[in-house]
């Protein structure tokens, strides 16, 4: 959801007001307006809907938003998850000049992570919940400086982005900025562990100074991993495990593949857990890992935070 901002009804309410302006008098930008209970869409300065109940989220879905290129903006997005509880996808998906993420709200507490899909693997972690990722290229960057002044902020609802007539100054620290040596510099992915309805805040952010930033998000509904998906893993250990050289023991690790579509392989980027639905994962170090299901195809695992930080398939057994 979006910040109060300055706006004029015609009326005493939202409820039953015909048009909004601007604190200038000047028409309020199209787009749904709430107070709180109601929301309302405005067109050309008048309200074409009638009053409805204010549930101004986005439902997740496997079908991507599509932000094209333009000004610099941070977009504000509220998104509910369903019923479910599960692990929920979320894909970010820059243009070649760095975009970027946060989540701000929905995540219980716990500090998001964001595993690259094109090499080098990018193991991000925000070094506190303010400072958003920016993932790019590095053919196309804008970066040094560090420093924004009068981004607008636009909340997203109904496939329209309205202005909030918030402007805000903006520093991203330079470790925050991921590039990519390859000219496409793939996706973010986060992995949600979420109960049944949860609401997610997310904030994206173009601040390429000749407007030429764009991205894709895609926050997918939640699901319990199947078996499918299923590992068995020895204990941790401070060294590279090789091939057969400690027991696998019946430590259950479920796979959350961060490409699309997913594969019941492990792959650098990739999220293991101890659970199905995501809600914790091993210590960090060294395993060596197998599956899925009763395959008996082995891996030697590097985990960071349940990410897989590197990840190789050993030679099958004789």
């Amino acid at each position: 959801m979006g910040n109060i901002s300055n706006y004029i009804l015609n009326g005493p309410s939202l409820e039953s007001s015909t048009g909004l302006t601007t604190s200038a008098g000047g028409p309020a930008p199209d787009g749904f307006y709430s107070d709180g209970v109601t929301v309302r869409q405005l067109q050309n300065g008048v309200f074409v809907t009638s009053k409805v109940p204010c549930d101004c989220t986005t439902v997740c879905s496997n079908s991507p938003i599509i932000r094209g290129v333009g000004a610099q903006s941070v977009d504000v997005y509220t998104f509910s998850l369903g019923s479910n509880s599960g692990v929920s996808r979320i894909r970010f998906s820059p243009g070649n000049t760095p975009d970027g993420i946060k989540i701000t709200e929905g995540t219980s507490g716990n500090t998001p992570k964001w595993a690259g899909t094109v090499t080098p693997y990018i193991y991000a972690v925000p070094g506190n919940s303010i400072d958003p990722i920016f993932l790019g290229n590095s053919i196309d960057n804008f970066f040094p400086p560090y420093s924004f002044s009068n981004i607008p902020e636009q909340t997203f609802f109904g496939g329209i982005y309205t202005s909030t007539g918030n402007d805000f100054d903006i520093t991203v620290p330079p470790a925050n900025v991921k590039l990519s040596t390859s000219a496409n510099p793939g996706d973010l992915v986060s992995i949600i562990s979420a109960t049944a309805n949860t609401e997610l805040t997310i904030e994206a952010f173009r601040l390429d100074p000749s407007n030429a930033s764009g991205y894709t998000l895609r926050v997918e509904c939640p699901y319990v991993i199947p078996d499918t998906y299923r590992f068995l893993s020895s204990s941790v250990a401070a060294t590279t495990q090789g091939c057969g050289s400690t027991p696998v023991f019946p430590i259950a690790n479920y796979l959350v593949s961060i490409r699309t579509p997913q594969v019941a392989q492990i792959q650098s980027g990739d999220y293991l857990f101890l659970d199905n639905l995501g809600t914790s994962f091993m210590a960090d170090g060294y395993y060596l890992i197998r599956g899925p299901g009763s395959s008996t195809q082995e891996y030697s695992v590097q985990l960071e935070s349940g990410i897989v930080v590197s990840s190789f398939a050993c030679p099958p057994p004789p």
